[in-house]
């Protein structure tokens, strides 16, 4: 299973701004799987909540409020909170255009993991594939290279 976006940091503003979508509360989760992007096996533990909101025309908004993630590999943890926000467009051509705004992890099929901090975007390919790698203004750090 291949996830580009652990969400993280909820916008109240975008949640209020989305209307009837927004109405149900977010749904707690609490979910455990590896990753091999960095090289080697990470488990990635992720708790809190979350909420997919659609907003129709391709497009929709995942916000993550209250969630944290610890990843453990080669005998090292580290744990992260992670309440962003992810706006995603499903393009005419299948890709997916992604915005990640806050703190989320990233993950880069077989080049790694990343925190990041402030606005990031990226696009992916309709099978799942990197079409783009992310870019953006803010700050990101290296998980992999903190695990080796």
């Amino acid at each position: 299973m291949k996830r580009w976006l652990i969400p993280a940091a909820v916008v109240a503003g975008i949640i209020v701004s989305a209307g009837p979508a927004a109405a149900a509360p977010p749904e707690p989760l609490d979910v455990s799987f590896p990753n091999d992007d960095c090289g080697f096996t990470v488990v990635i533990d992720v708790v809190g909540k979350t909420k997919i909101i659609d907003l129709g025309d391709g497009r929709s908004i995942i916000a993550s409020p209250g969630q944290k993630a610890t990843l453990t590999a080669n005998g090292k943890t580290v744990e992260y909170v992670i309440t962003g926000t992810s706006h995603e467009q499903v393009m005419e051509d299948g890709s997916t255009e992604v915005t990640a705004r806050g703190r989320n992890i990233l993950i880069r099929p077989d080049v790694g993991l990343f925190l990041t901090i402030g606005n990031f975007n990226y696009a992916r390919t309709a099978g799942g594939g990197e079409l783009r790698p992310f870019e953006g203004s803010g700050q990101f750090v290296n998980i992999c290279e903190i695990l080796a």
